[in-house]
């Protein structure tokens, strides 16, 4: 299970420093290697939620995997807390190249 989605399930307040190989960044000499600007909203917002519960809410995406992402999350037998916990990690992983979807997301 990813880090990002094991502390949204258990509602713990992050931020994620990591390099180019999403391993944890180490503090050198008081400088991260690389910072996540959490563009994403937070877990806590509803989203998240209605992203994950419902088909009606439509994207434009132009990210095949995100898409396909998407289309994975929504038709599993998950709770939604849990679908929406794994959207939010991949979104915060791949936030620097989901500007336009996250644009949206905001929206919701």
């Amino acid at each position: 299970m990813p880090i990002a989605v094991f502390c949204a399930l258990l509602g713990a307040r992050y931020n994620i420093a990591i390099d180019k190989t999403d391993k944890f960044a180490h503090q050198n000499k008081g400088t991260l290697v690389r910072v996540i600007e959490m563009q994403v909203p937070p877990l806590t917002d509803a989203c998240w939620l209605r992203l994950a519960a419902s088909r009606h809410v439509r994207l434009s995406i132009t990210h095949l995997p995100t898409l396909m992402m998407l289309d994975r999350v929504r038709s599993s037998n998950d709770e939604v807390a849990v679908k929406a916990a794994e959207l939010f990690a991949y979104f915060v992983r791949w936030s620097d190249s989901l500007a336009p979807e996250l644009a949206q997301i905001r929206e919701l």
